[in-house]
């Protein structure tokens, strides 16, 4: 691996995105290479809190993600070093630091729900900017609590949720996606991950076994009327059913569950807002459902 002296920010550090996963899982252990300060780790536990895994395999699985994200942005709209990425449920930032990378760190946003990961974050992350959001879709009064709501529109170059939509209730997705129109400029792009309908055969799979996973165990007890629930996903209903562990506090069970998003679905209800480029219910990119929409 050969890197150029000369370069001294992180933005320039890497010849390649490949390169720059390298140097990522090597800061696991050596925060500072080439002079340059890396995005920090929470302790392993949290990590995994989040995404089920930590450190080098959560990284891994991140830039799978990453490089799908990429592909599309080669084909619809690419980005440049002034491009402004916005990484919704960013968690502790294991899929938003891949970018920077790409474009000036601060070009680069994240935000989530719970205030302890954003303090993280804005601690230890040393670049981009972090906000903390309310859940459920802005209205004038969370304008005054949260900066995020303060950003004007056509922002965005893109926008991307990964596994956030594969939680939220039907109305506050809709209004998620209502409000990412307004953020995206012109072209821009919006990438979404969803549950996707190989995910009720696995719910079914994990009925009568006792799981450690509290995931597990909150997957096991949903759609139980398994193929009533594949007949409605391909009629493209929006599934929805509340986790039982999730009772109060940030994420309740009013809003926060499994969901599962069908192309029909998009292509009724989103296509209103954005227009549809590509859907993919298949674990090729992601081993969730992945949507790409866009600005027109």
């Amino acid at each position: 691996m050969i890197i150029n002296s000369n370069r001294v920010n992180i933005q320039n550090i890497a010849e390649s995105n490949q390169e720059f996963l390298e140097l990522l899982i090597r800061s696991i252990d050596e925060p500072v290479i080439q002079g340059v300060k890396f995005p920090g780790f929470p302790p392993a536990s949290i990590q995994s809190k989040y995404v089920g895994s930590s450190n080098e395999k959560a990284l891994r699985a991140g830039y799978r993600f990453y490089k799908a994200v990429r592909e599309y942005c080669h084909l619809y709209h690419p980005l440049n070093p002034d491009s402004r990425i916005l990484d919704f449920g960013c968690g502790w930032g294991r899929i938003t630091r891949f970018f920077f990378n790409d474009v000036k760190s601060e070009n680069v946003i994240g935000v989530d729900v719970d205030p302890d990961i954003i303090e993280f974050c804005k601690s230890d992350m040393h670049y981009g900017k972090w906000f903390v959001v309310n859940p459920v879709a802005p209205t004038k009064i969370w304008e005054k609590l949260f900066p995020f709501y303060r950003l004007k529109g056509n922002s965005f170059d893109l926008v991307f949720a990964h596994s956030v939509f594969s939680h939220l209730e039907e109305n506050v997705a809709r209004l998620w996606i209502e409000e990412f129109s307004r953020l995206l400029r012109p072209e821009g792009l919006l990438i979404i991950t969803t549950w996707g309908r190989t995910f009720l055969d696995r719910c079914e799979s994990l009925r009568g076994e006792d799981h450690q996973s509290s995931a597990h165990k909150n997957w096991a007890q949903a759609f139980i009327s398994v193929e009533k629930a594949k007949e409605d996903y391909d009629q493209g209903k929006f599934l929805f059913e509340p986790t039982p562990d999730h009772e109060g506090g940030i994420l309740d069970k009013s809003f926060f569950g499994l969901s599962l998003i069908p192309r029909k679905y998009v292509e009724k209800e989103y296509t209103r807002y954005l227009k549809l480029l590509d859907f993919v219910d298949e674990k090729v990119k992601d081993p969730q459902a992945v949507f790409v929409m866009q600005k027109t």
